[in-house]
């Protein structure tokens, strides 16, 4: 990545003038793919833990419920840095899916309008 980065910076230097690199599709997709499977696991994880938090909650209460809510975030990003398949960028996205999906499906069973 670096070492692309060099080479345009020194094409622009030769040439004068800045050249539009080439698509690469075959990454494109494969980042896609990468970010599309990151964020269905946050989702469905979050949906599951929500789960978990309920049946907690009706157990101890709130306080261990939502701990445990929260200390999942740090095992889904232990999981897919485990597998380098994670970049820095990505943690704050999947982690926002993951707690906004968590806490909504957790007050949606907590307090079900059925």
């Amino acid at each position: 990545m670096v070492q692309k980065q060099k080479q345009q910076k020194e094409r622009k230097d030769k040439s004068g003038e800045f050249r539009i690199p080439d698509f690469d599709e075959d990454r494109y997709i494969k980042d896609t793919g990468r970010g599309l499977r990151i964020a269905t696991f946050a989702f469905i994880y979050g949906i599951v833990i929500a789960f978990v938090s309920r049946v907690l909650w009706g157990f101890w209460g709130y306080p261990p419920a939502f701990i445990i809510g929260l200390f999942a975030i740090v095992l889904q990003i232990a999981y897919f840095r485990r597998r380098e398949e994670m970049k820095p960028m990505d943690w704050f996205s999947s982690g926002a899916l993951y707690v906004l999906t968590w806490l909504g499906f957790w007050i949606l069973f907590t307090n079900p309008p059925f």
